[in-house]
């Protein structure tokens, strides 16, 4: 005999078949619901909510999903619940792949829902304890942490931008000309505080009329010639865009075991286009490396 099941609220089709396939025998189901209308900054923390394009719900240990916020999220089942949101982000720039970001910290809640009840959560993100920031360049003075110059005539310029920001007092602006084609720079020498690292990723804000490639260089690339071709390392980046984004690199390389002992720099690779002429622009802000 079908199982008979009740519905309070709107919940997905999907739910309610799942249910009635399962012959568990349910008499009813209450619903409830979770509003997550924002995302926000832990106090005193240092992430950027802004970045934070959904999040995944989790109860009683069971994933519900990937909800953009705001986000009104069907719970079938009420009482006291354990409720978890995780931070999502999108992996690269070069594509919409979202993932959990690993160094933000959850929000784990006790909750009690209510049949047909609205609980509202304002998530505030941080760090998680072990995450460590090796490198923040957030140009905020006119002289920059990208100090080591990998283009043997010269890297285009890069100079500070206090007009269009994304946050603070300043940006980084590079202008790429016929005349200076090409901006390689690497950043001040980061060493982790640990044998070995789990994750590692760049964050950075980012909007130009170019593609700007994104890599992390084991200082004994790094110490190679001005000049020498790197082009293999830059295997992920941002497509021109006229907004500031905000993006995240997952640096992977050989368990990370190579940004270890000697350390590594961060570095940034925009080359002109000649195709479209003219004098041609990459603004950067918080320009971050985060490991654990």
């Amino acid at each position: 005999m079908r199982a008979k099941v009740h519905l309070t609220g709107s919940v997905s089709a999907g739910l309610a078949v799942l249910c009635l396939a399962c012959g568990c025998g349910v008499e009813h189901l209450d619903v409830s619901y979770l509003e997550i209308a924002a995302v926000s900054a832990a106090p005193g923390g240092t992430v950027e909510p802004d970045g934070i394009v959904a999040v995944r719900v989790v109860v009683d240990a069971q994933s519900l999903g990937f909800y953009p916020v705001p986000a009104t999220v069907p719970v079938l089942g009420t009482g006291r619940r354990s409720v978890r949101i995780e931070p999502v982000v999108r992996r690269s720039g070069l594509s919409e792949d979202l993932r959990v970001y690993p160094l933000y910290e959850p929000i784990s809640r006790d909750l009690d829902l209510r049949p047909e009840g609205i609980t509202t959560i304002t998530p505030a993100f941080g760090y998680t304890s072990t995450a460590r920031i090796g490198f923040d360049e957030g140009f905020e003075s006119a002289s920059s942490a990208l100090v080591l110059d990998l283009v043997a005539a010269g890297s285009a310029p890069l100079t500070q931008d206090t007009q269009d920001v994304r946050a603070g007092g300043g940006s980084g602006l590079i202008t790429l000309s016929a005349e200076r084609p090409v901006y390689e720079v690497s950043s001040v020498l980061i060493v982790p505080d640990r044998e070995r690292v789990l994750e590692l990723w760049v964050e950075l804000d980012f909007r130009g009329d170019v593609p700007l490639a994104v890599a992390l260089l084991p200082e004994t690339l790094a110490e190679l010639p001005p000049g020498t071709p790197r082009i293999a390392r830059y295997f992920q980046g941002a497509l021109p865009r006229t907004s500031w984004t905000k993006l995240y690199f997952d640096i992977v390389d050989a368990s990370n075991e190579a940004f270890v002992g000697a350390g590594f720099r961060v570095s940034l690779l925009a080359q002109y286009d000649p195709t479209r002429g003219g004098e041609q622009r990459v603004h950067l802000d918080n320009l971050r490396v985060v490991y654990r």
